[in-house]
């Protein structure tokens, strides 16, 4: 299991495949498997990061947490990008949600 400690969090992530990078980021009550179909294919083209958002799936809130708090989620990606080399250059972004 690879997990990624940052300030409030214990982030769950995987990385698939070789190529550019794309980062999937599941929806509302979804974690990093609801791509998992997606990620099958898209692995032979780009190296592909897939994660569990802040209080979903495996990863685990370490101190306060707000489930509304964007501006947390984007620090955990941001975070995420670093670690995995991502950050240094240009990544592709899809998100998902069952929203309306």
């Amino acid at each position: 299991m690879t997990i990624l400690n940052v300030d409030g969090a214990e982030l769950y992530y995987e990385l698939h495949g070789d190529g550019p990078p794309l980062v999937l980021i599941h929806g509302a009550s979804g974690t990093h498997l609801a791509w998992w179909q997606q990620v099958a294919e898209l692995r032979h083209r780009y190296s592909c990061l897939i994660y569990d958002l802040r209080g979903y799936g495996r990863s685990r809130p370490t101190g306060d947490y707000d489930p509304g708090d964007g501006h947390a989620h984007l620090r955990d990606l941001e975070q995420l990008l670093d670690h995995t080399g991502y950050g240094e250059g240009r990544v592709s972004l899809i998100g998902a949600s069952p929203g309306s």
